[in-house]
């Protein structure tokens, strides 16, 4: 799943909301002009793209779902400075 807003605290717990549903994250930072954006949806390829609200609260807890240790959890791009930005997969 792209993950696309701020690298603030919304952004943080969008991004733990998606690996505790065990789902693979792929954060996209705000402040990218559109073209960017565009290219990085086209080299990640999400199933699924969200954007962090400004504000995310809620007062249930949710179990953490099994992930196998070895399997991705989160995809970054490199910057792309030379070309393409590539997915990273940690």
């Amino acid at each position: 799943m792209a993950l696309v807003g701020p690298t603030d605290a919304a952004g943080v717990a969008g991004l733990m909301g998606i690996l505790r549903a065990g789902a693979v994250a792929a954060p996209v930072p705000d402040g990218l002009t559109s073209r960017e954006v565009a290219l990085a949806l086209e080299v990640l390829a999400p199933s699924l793209v969200l954007r962090v609200a400004e504000t995310i609260a809620t007062d249930e807890l949710f179990p953490a779902p099994d992930r196998d240790p070895e399997g991705p959890a989160v995809v970054v791009l490199t910057s792309g400075t030379t070309g393409r930005p590539n997915g990273v997969v940690l």
